[in-house]
């Protein structure tokens, strides 16, 4: 089995493939941000897998030292860890390309092997996050725009006086009260940047583009963005392309 670890800010998603890319094995927990090396020994050891192969994105760089000796010391595997400057067999069109994330090429490739090209990734997690992937395939860029939780906190602890909500999507767009007020700006607020910035790409781009949408808070509205292709793994399968097609320099 060929090991896909996602490490994200918030989650951790493993994802285990055959050499025919069919998903065996999925978990998913908290992000271990402090006894990283500890905690990851631990909850790999558990799994019991038999893993030929690992192959990482981790957004937290303080932690990736500790990722990679967890690994090492659990499957005795030397990790393939992709970054922006590792990527290759796909033309990178930005302006610094060790600025770009692990997750966004990986989304990027993800979405490229599955659908015709162009397409818009969309990814809500912490981040939220809007690719461009065009025919080549070339990564064009993006957006990245504050996370639905950190957008809620941060207005919660600006102004003192707002009840702290729970983000559950309200029926109506038009809140009759505080609570629906702003879970329907959270909410609605960011299915209504999603459609407008993809709408804006096409513009710029002068063609029509696949629309993919994938990432933690999607569960929540993406009912709601019917024109898009709804994805749960697509960090994991972006990461089982990149090692299946060697789609990564060797360092």
């Amino acid at each position: 089995m060929i090991l896909t670890i996602d490490i994200g800010n918030s989650n951790t998603v493993l994802v285990g493939y055959d050499d025919t890319k069919n998903k065996v094995y999925t978990r998913r927990f908290l992000t271990f941000k402090k006894h990283t090396k500890v905690l990851l020994i631990e909850a790999l050891r558990g799994l019991e897998l038999n893993v030929s192969d690992v192959i990482v994105s981790c957004v937290v760089p303080r932690i990736e030292t500790h990722v990679v000796q967890a690994i090492k010391e659990v499957f005795n595997l030397e990790p393939i860890l992709v970054k922006g400057t590792t990527i290759d067999k796909m033309a990178i069109n930005i302006d610094n390309q060790a600025e770009l994330g692990a997750d966004l090429i990986c989304t990027s490739v993800g979405a490229a092997s599955k659908y015709d090209l162009p397409v818009i990734v969309a990814d809500i997690g912490s981040a939220t996050k809007l690719t461009l992937t065009n025919a080549g395939p070339v990564y064009e860029g993006g957006i990245i725009l504050p996370g639905l939780g950190s957008s809620l906190k941060s207005m919660t602890e600006m102004i003192p006086h707002l009840p702290t909500v729970d983000l559950e999507l309200p029926k109506s767009a038009i809140g009759k009260n505080t609570i629906l007020a702003i879970q329907s700006g959270m909410l609605y607020g960011v299915v209504a940047q999603i459609e407008g910035i993809a709408n804006r790409f096409e513009e710029e781009l002068g063609v029509k583009c696949v629309r993919v949408l994938t990432g933690g808070y999607t569960v929540i509205f993406k009912h709601l963005l019917e024109d898009f292709h709804y994805e749960e793994y697509l960090v994991n399968d972006g990461l089982i392309e990149i090692f299946l097609k060697d789609m990564y320099k060797k360092m």
